[in-house]
């Protein structure tokens, strides 16, 4: 029977508290957390108060110490429900002449610790019946952990021990309503039922017999274990991470003061019960009372829930003969589905891609991190059983390393639970750090279909007259940049056309298995008819249809497209033209960019004064020679120089262009003039007089600005 409750597991402290509990349980610190999602608990206990249970044994005082500890490890805050059915009427705090009653709280639970039976009589099977009925009322819809429990110290009234038995096993067979049978003294009934809901406990005489078989009943109610072999003194090892640490100690003076950690650091107390005591209140009218056992006379003890407890060392401040420490393991399952590309699927979003996984998982410290399915304190044998369930299917049992194909289009649901400790159960759902693993949606993203173009013949060039050796335009697929598989290329729809000068351009297609490529080849059909298309520009697009494995279809980024050219002449040819074509343009623009270009005027300086003349007219000038003053006289010619003296030339610098004189005549006494510095910032020229003297002035032409 599946308990996954982590309030099962808090049932854990109450019951130890039994063993020396002297009253009513009393929560005053905070209660402890139940965890979502878990059910909340329906208890209905039939306690037989008929007149042997007063006897000089103290079955009373034992029976009612049960009830007070199942009530205690209730959550009465609205979430639990417990209802107390008698066969004899009581009295109690705020109730008088009752059969039944209903613990709400905490502070009710003293309504158990001072009930008294003023008239007890015989053992009637009614007030379990009653009890019965209350639990399938209760929860009609199976949402609730349902409980009956009997506590009795005989027969019942007209049942033998076999047609009893028959009675609670029918009761829990197919209701889902768990019974369990406490005696004490009297009737024992086997507990070899085939019902996993019956449970019947040996019989109980004494405080250390009830003390054994409540932890029993309440190890099958509440999940708990006992850390053994890690207190050595009042040093605690604790080498797992806990949520919880319940320590229970009982005998003469037992009590509890604190769990501290290495740094001395208090762990947060989650629930005290204080010291307790047995109850004394029995039965009785007129003051007449069964007396209370002595075995339980001067015993107390004291259950302390603490908090959560990391890996590490502790230390426990106690004083008791006897310490007990139970524990609950702050693990969680770490589940994944790996893809195939090796990356774990999201599932948080409740919506994950077909295609095959990898099923992994495992029981991990939820603190450190660490892998802990073979540790000791959770039995050394972790075992994790899932499935998975197609909405309308069978479910599919899974091992962790099993691969699962999910389906497209598919609601599914995985249902995965780890054992540990031979018998406590942590379903995924139980674990708040996980994504939910039921109704998951397998959706196929709508895949990107890519295709290319690349044109085989040479230059793109298509000569009509060597049609016969046309190569093919070939069209590359690929779907979410992978090569199309043969049967899809094969299912894919291709869709080709053409701009240009001739639209109805003939073509076939020729499918390239293996490659996931398409060649189209173009002036001839299907048959192999060929048409000579107009010569001219085209354009080829080609799009497509394909599907994945799944069926759907692909969405086409972009169409392909690729130009090419149909011609009568060869594209040598071709290029031959353009070269003629290119040269000649050259040579046009040689000549206009190389036509030569008189220059506007000349500017001859002489002392400092700038003279300036047309470039075509006669220059006069007086130049000082010695005491005399000859005049200068010069006739001015050009020769130009392709391109030198051009238009662009003159463009290019920035003041203008270079002037050459080559023809220069000069007046008397004046002989020997020539150019002496062809730089293009100006000309000098030097001339000597007849009898060899030479000139004292300079003759500067400049560049024209």
């Amino acid at each position: 029977m599946k308990k996954s409750s982590l309030f099962k597991r808090m049932l854990i402290f109450v019951l130890i508290a039994v063993f020396a509990l002297s009253g009513v349980v009393t929560v005053d610190a905070a209660p402890i957390e139940t965890k979502t999602g878990e059910k909340p608990y329906v208890i209905a206990v039939a306690y037989d108060n008929s007149g042997s249970m007063y006897g000089n044994s103290g079955e009373w005082c034992y029976a009612k110490y049960a009830m007070e500890i199942f009530a205690s490890m209730m959550d009465l805050t609205g979430r639990d429900q417990l209802m107390v059915f008698t066969m004899h009427s009581i009295n109690t705090e705020g109730v008088s002449g009752a059969k039944r009653f209903e613990v709400k709280s905490v502070a009710d639970i003293d309504k158990i610790h001072k009930m008294v039976t003023p008239s007890a009589g015989g053992t009637p099977f009614t007030p379990v019946e009653e009890a019965y009925n209350y639990l399938k009322a209760a929860d009609p819809n199976n949402e609730k952990e349902r409980w009956l429990i009997v506590l009795t110290d005989g027969a019942f009234d007209g049942l033998n021990g076999n047609n009893l038995k028959k009675k609670l096993v029918s009761m829990a067979d197919g209701t889902n309503i768990n019974v369990q049978y406490i005696p004490f003294g009297g009737s024992v009934l086997s507990d070899d039922s085939s019902s996993d809901a019956f449970h019947a406990s040996p019989n109980i005489s004494g405080n250390d017999a009830l003390r054994t078989e409540l932890v029993s009943v309440c190890n099958k109610i509440f999940e708990r274990d006992e850390l053994k072999n890690r207190l050595n003194g009042q040093t605690l090892t604790i080498d797992l991470s806990m949520k919880r640490v319940i320590v229970f100690v009982q005998g003469k003076g037992a009590s509890i003061t604190a769990l501290k950690d290495s740094d001395g650091n208090p762990v947060k107390v989650l629930m005290d019960s204080g010291t307790r005591k047995y109850s004394d209140y029995s039965n009785g009218n007129g003051g007449h009372a069964s007396p209370m056992p002595n075995d339980v006379k001067d015993q107390q003890g004291q259950v302390v829930t603490f908090g959560a407890c990391t890996k590490g060392t502790y230390t426990l401040e106690y004083s008791a003969d006897m310490v007990q420490i139970f524990y609950e393991p702050d693990v969680t399952l770490k589940i994944e589905f790996v893809n195939q590309d090796g990356t774990v699927e999201d599932f948080s979003d409740k919506s994950v891609p077909p295609g095959e996984y990898t099923f992994n998982a495992k029981l991990i410290d939820r603190v450190t991190g660490e892998d802990v399915s073979g540790h000791e304190l959770l039995g050394s044998n972790v075992t994790i059983d899932a499935s998975i369930k197609y909405k309308g299917e069978t479910p599919i049992d899974l091992k962790p390393g099993d691969k699962v194909d999910l389906k497209p289009g598919k609601g599914v649901d995985f249902d995965i639970t780890a054992t540990y400790l031979d018998r406590y159960k942590l379903n995924d759902r139980d674990c708040p750090d996980l994504p939910d693993f039921s109704n998951i949606n397998v959706e196929v993203p709508v895949p990107e279909l890519s295709i290319k173009a690349d044109i085989k013949q040479p230059n793109a060039w298509y000569t009509l007259k060597t049609h016969k050796n046309w190569k093919p335009i070939r069209l590359d697929l690929k779907m979410d940049g992978a090569p199309l598989t043969d049967d899809q290329l094969k299912n894919a729809t291709l869709n080709v056309w053409f701009e240009g000068t001739d639209k109805n351009i003939e073509y076939h297609t020729e499918l390239l298995y293996g490659e996931s490529a398409v060649n189209v080849y173009i002036g001839t059909d299907e048959t192999g008819k060929y048409t000579a298309p107009k010569t001219g520009g085209y354009t080829l697009k080609a799009g497509a249809k394909a599907y994945d494995k799944y069926g759907v279809e692909a969405n086409t980024k972009k169409d392909a497209e690729v130009d090419f050219t149909i011609k009568n002449h060869s594209f040598a040819l071709e290029i031959l033209k353009w070269i003629i074509i290119i040269l000649a343009a050259l040579a046009v623009l040689g000549f206009i960019l190389g036509f030569p270009v008189k220059p506007k005027a000349i500017y001859i300086q002489h002392d400092g004064e700038v003279f300036g003349f047309r470039s075509d007219e006669m220059i006069e000038l007086p130049v000082s020679q010695y005491d005399s003053t000859p005049v200068f006289t010069a006739s001015i010619k050009t020769r130009w120089k392709w391109f030198k003296n051009s238009w662009i030339a003159r463009l290019v610098r920035s003041r203008g262009m270079d002037c050459i004189f080559t023809d220069i005549t000069v007046n008397e006494g004046v002989e020997n003039l020539s150019l002496v510095d062809g730089k293009p910032i100006c000309h000098v020229f030097t001339w000597k007089n007849s009898d060899g003297g030479r000139v004292n002035a300079i003759i500067t032409v400049n560049r024209e600005p």
